[in-house]
């Protein structure tokens, strides 16, 4: 069942030309995750736990990129256009587009050096029905 966006906030982050939106809850976990990380790497630097413990925490990320790499990349969750429709659904369903930028971890967004490990962020289809509901799939992607 899809939850209600009414007062819901979302923020928006951007790098290497993925564009990533997250409700605020996910948001400060990003944060949490990010002094979790910062501290668990000052006593044991790059640890392995530390980066397999990050995608339990901060998902969902919606991804979006270039029609290109979201055909050759099927992790994202859709192409650019269909962020700026997903933000109309949220908007006529009242929730927020938070004004200030997140400033968070965009998954794949550093090419594939990273990948082994960002597998753990894809949002699917599904997942984005689950989040803004059937309407969202039929409008947004």
């Amino acid at each position: 069942m899809a939850r209600s966006l009414e007062g819901q906030e979302f923020l928006y982050s951007y790098n290497g030309g993925v564009n990533a939106l997250v409700d605020r809850q996910t948001w400060l976990g990003l944060n949490k995750a990010d002094q979790i990380l910062k501290a668990i790497w000052q006593h044991d630097p790059g640890s392995k736990v530390a980066i397999n413990y990050l995608p339990t925490v901060t998902t969902p990320i919606f991804t979006f990129a270039n029609h290109k790499r979201v055909q050759t990349s099927p992790w994202f969750t859709g192409h650019t256009e269909h962020l700026e429709k997903l933000y109309d659904h949220i908007r006529r369903h009242g929730g927020k587009l938070c004004s200030e930028y997140g400033n968070f971890y965009v998954p794949f967004s550093n090419g594939f050096g990273v990948m082994r490990n960002e597998h753990k962020f894809a949002v699917s289809h599904g997942d984005l029905i689950e989040w803004f509901g059937p309407n969202a799939g039929s409008s947004v992607l």
